[in-house]
């Protein structure tokens, strides 16, 4: 981009009174008395002010367009992949591989139905205390540090029987 408003800042002088009107085109960075630095391209943006601009405003302003833009992610990460289930008891310990993303995954979202049952950072999830005998469905999506979200992957588990709270003890008699 030109900074048209450094260039005007520094070379013009103000001049009393109204602006004598021309039939001349505008010269960009072009100085018509030794007629010299002649821009020959294009403009991303022009910013016209109704007032001159101090050095420090100049300053200013220049400082703040030199920055890059901040990267914008709109891209949702990939779904986790292979998504697999253990059962011990009421505790189902889920895995998956990891996805992947333009600007990197955070972490996954673990779902029990559709509710949210935690967020974790790492490729495996341990549920506990679910009711015992009873079909559930999972699902676990990626999320970046942008919010986006993927797909859920899913996958129907039966959790086990209640583990017995009282020790048993096996007897055994020969005779």
């Amino acid at each position: 981009m030109i900074n048209l408003h450094q260039w005007f800042a520094q070379k013009s002088n103000p001049a009393p009174g109204a602006l004598n009107s021309t039939t001349s085109p505008l010269g960009i960075g072009y100085d018509p008395i030794d007629v010299t630095n002649y821009f020959n391209g294009s403009l991303d943006e022009v910013q016209i002010y109704n007032v001159a601009l101090s050095g420090d405003e100049v300053a200013a302003l220049y400082l703040l367009q030199s920055a890059a833009p901040a990267e914008v992610d709109t891209i949702a990460p990939s779904v986790p992949l292979n998504l697999a289930a253990s059962v011990a008891f009421t505790e189902v310990a889920l895995s998956w591989l990891p996805s992947t993303d333009n600007l990197g995954v955070t972490g996954y979202n673990v779902y029990k139905s559709d509710t949210l049952m935690t967020s974790v950072s790492s490729t495996n999830a341990l549920l506990k205390g679910l009711r015992a005998n009873t079909k559930f469905q999972f699902g676990v999506s990626a999320f970046d540090a942008a919010g986006n979200e993927s797909q859920k992957s899913t996958l129907e588990v039966t959790s086990g029987q209640e583990q017995s709270k009282t020790p048993f003890l096996l007897l055994i008699l020969r005779t």
